[in-house]
Formats: structure tokens, sequence, C-alpha cells
């Protein structure tokens, strides 16, 4: 599954939906998208802009990330087992938490099936 931290405002949100779709499309999976960063700074201040989820315009029915699906790129481990049962799904996974584009032709090489996209 391919997740994309949304963040910034309409044009931003495109592009970032955008890439995960084309991904999604690449490694023949699915996309979801996570909302946490809108959701969380929901309040604007001198030097940072809050913005809304503005992609309900459009006629297509995103999915949505869960908590769940959030911790399997960041894992908050609570108990042993969960912690064991999540490092043996990662290790079969291999999950790639991208940052930074930086060569666009380099950019699905670093990608995997499994992959969190972190503020594009």
């Amino acid at each position: 599954m391919i997740i994309t931290k949304l963040q910034g405002g309409h044009g931003n949100q495109m592009f970032q939906v955008a890439t995960a779709f084309v991904l999604a499309k690449h490694y023949n999976t699915k996309f979801k998208l996570d909302l946490s960063f809108l959701q969380k700074n929901n309040v604007s201040t001198e030097i940072f802009t809050s913005r809304k989820y503005e992609l309900d315009v459009f006629n297509y029915k995103f999915e949505f990330t869960n908590e769940n699906e959030i911790d399997f790129f960041f894992p908050k481990y609570k108990n042993v087992i969960k912690r064991i049962a999540r490092k043996s799904k990662r290790a079969l996974l291999k999950p790639q938490i991208i940052r930074d584009i930086g060569n666009p032709d380099d950019f699905v090489k670093k990608t995997s099936k499994c992959t969190y996209l972190y503020g594009y």
C-alpha cells in the first residue's frame, strides 16, 4: 500500500495524491491518504497558515488511513506480542518512508509496494 501524508493547500494536495496514484499504479496496489497533519495543525499563526482537506471537490472517493496503518510505518509498541508481530511483518514487506524525492528519475527506485510519502 502507498500512503501519502497530505499537507499544504489545494495544489500541493493534488500533487501529493497524483504521486501516490502513480506509484500505486506502478506497483499494482492501492493508495490511501493520511490526514493527520491537516487535522493536528488546524490553527493558523503568524508563521504558519493552516490548511484543510480540499480534495472533496473531486468526484472520487479517496480512502483514508487509520491509526494502525500509520503505526506500521511509525510504530509505537505497546506490548511485546505486538512488537514481535510488527517486526515480522515489517521484515517481509520492507516499508519505505520517503521524505525527499531528490532526482525524479531515481524516485521510483527509492520506493516499494509498501511506501509512506511524507511531504510532497
